[in-house]
This record gives structure tokens, C-alpha cells and sequence, in this order.
């Protein structure tokens, strides 16, 4: 069930555009503190095996820079982890071992990734990184520390 299923077409349909909600929007996320929601799995990116984190923003605690624009409520933004290269790898333990303690201290990778669907955690971003190899146009979330709540 979406939030489209929860209205009146009828009302939409004799509304204007500005009644309507704008499309959550796919962007990395400023410098600052939010709650959020994740979803974790594991999948192939351009051949290359990966592990996405799918973050949805559900409070905007803190900006650091207050004139940055804050993302909305829904808004969306993930992370892959490639799993061929260090920093991948060593980005992906960072980011998963407060989920581990929290939820599974004793299980697989695999465990915890399957088992940290729709988890809730509060988050600190730095500065949004640029892709210097490909994109140098296109930015990433830069997630700093992830605390499960």
C-alpha cells in the first residue's frame, strides 16, 4: 500500500497540482544528523557483487551548516559497498558492525544484512563525497557513524 491508495482520487482529481506531494527525491545527504530507515541487500552492479544500503530519511535532527538544504521526510539516498576492493569492504564494517552488536552479535555478514531490514538509526553525515574515478559530477552520501535506535 502506497499514500496514493490512502486518498480520494476524486479529491485528487478535482485538486490542483500544488495539493499533490512531490516525489521523494534521490540525493545524497548533507553534512548533519538524521533518523532514518535502512534496508540492506546484496546484489551485482555493473558485474561486480555489492552490497546496497537503502536509506530513508525520517527526521532531520541537526544540519551542520544550517543554510544547506534539509532533505525531506522520505527522501531517499543508498550506499553500495563494493565487495571486491578494501574500501568497500572496510566501509561496509564500519557501517554494519553497530547493526551486528545491536541485533546480532554472533551472526554471518549475511545474517546481519538479511536480519537489518528496515532497521531505524540515527546517523551522522559528513560532507557529500564526489566520484573523482568516473563521475566527478555525481556525489555520495558520506555516512560518518550510524547508531541503531
Amino acid at each position: 500500500m502506497n499514500a496514493a491508495t490512502d486518498v480520494n482520487v476524486e479529491d485528487i482529481l478535482d485538486g490542483v497540482l500544488d495539493d499533490i506531494a512531490d516525489l521523494p527525491e534521490f540525493k545524497p545527504l548533507v553534512a548533519g544528523a538524521f533518523k532514518v530507515s535502512m534496508s540492506w541487500d546484496i546484489k551485482e552492479v555493473n558485474s561486480k557483487r555489492a552490497v546496497e544500503n537503502a536509506i530513508t530519511v525520517l527526521e532531520v535532527i541537526e544540519l551542520e551548516n544550517p543554510t544547506d538544504t534539509a532533505p525531506n521526510v522520505g527522501d531517499k539516498t543508498s550506499i553500495l559497498y563494493f565487495l571486491d576492493n578494501e574500501f568497500g569492504l572496510g566501509n561496509m564494517k564500519k557501517d554494519l558492525a553497530p547493526i551486528r552488536a545491536a541485533i546480532m552479535p554472533e551472526g554471518t555478514n549475511r545474517e546481519v544484512i538479511e536480519a537489518a531490514q528496515g532497521i531505524e538509526a540515527l546517523i551522522i553525515t559528513g560532507n557529500p563525497k564526489p566520484d573523482d574515478k568516473k563521475n566527478p559530477s555525481k556525489w555520495f552520501t558520506n555516512l560518518k557513524q550510524l547508531e541503531v535506535l
